[in-house]
């Protein structure tokens, strides 16, 4: 290796080392960037067809949370355990990307744990399945994740990938739209399939109240 070549080679690592510690500190302290063009409305969770809203908790000042509001919408193969929810913002992308699950169950077995899209309105929208069968009833979790305005399998690499947009503009918002709620075996493709429906259902009404006002004109938040 040439001496311009090996410089030019140092001059890369060197650069790619400081926009890493760079991007680290900008996780672990955020320069906050939301995209969101309506985020108060999202704690209205009532606009989802089929949502019961409970609650939208009040957060103080220190929370790493700039969102969590939660409700119910039915379960179709039980009428006295409907499906719960909660819609969860922040702007911790690594806690939001570790364990999403811990927002609704602290201990869950993982081994029925599956990635899954739907199809909402041409964009595909990754989904997280976990079903926890040691549990009685047995337990299914599923859940959204989008890193800004993006639909994301895995906000922390999604936020890797974007260190550019992040060095520029600071960390976009993470919004994780979790349920969960009591399965059967026999029930369970029945329960799922409701399950997937409000998740699509709810990233409509994100999608609705976050899109730019280029595409939200003519709409009232």
């Amino acid at each position: 290796m040439s001496l311009l070549s090996r410089r030019f080679v140092l001059a890369i690592a060197g650069l790619l080392g400081v926009t890493a510690i760079l991007v680290a500190i900008l996780t672990v302290r955020p320069h906050r960037f939301d995209p969101c063009a309506h985020p108060q409305t999202l704690s209205v969770t009532s606009l989802i067809p089929g949502a019961k809203h409970l609650e939208t908790k009040e957060l103080g000042p220190d929370s790493r949370y700039l969102m969590r509001t939660e409700g119910t919408f039915s379960n179709p193969i039980s009428r006295k355990a409907p499906f719960e929810y909660e819609i969860v913002r922040s702007f911790d992308v690594l806690n939001m990307a570790l364990r999403p699950v811990t927002l609704v169950a602290p201990q869950i077995d993982a081994e029925h744990h599956r990635l899954e899209s739907i199809d909402v309105d041409g964009t595909s929208i990754p989904v997280h399945i976990v079903e926890d069968f040691t549990k009685q009833p047995p337990q299914l979790i599923a859940y959204i994740q989008a890193y800004g305005l993006t639909p994301s399998s895995n906000p922390m690499a999604s936020h890797l990938l974007n260190f550019l947009g992040v060095l520029r503009h600071g960390t976009p918002a993470v919004t994780t739209v979790i349920v969960n709620g009591p399965i059967t075996r026999a029930g369970q493709p029945e329960a799922e399939e409701s399950a997937l429906r409000w998740l699509g259902d709810s990233w409509k009404f994100i999608e609705r109240f976050c899109a730019p006002p280029a595409k939200d004109s003519g709409r009232t938040p």
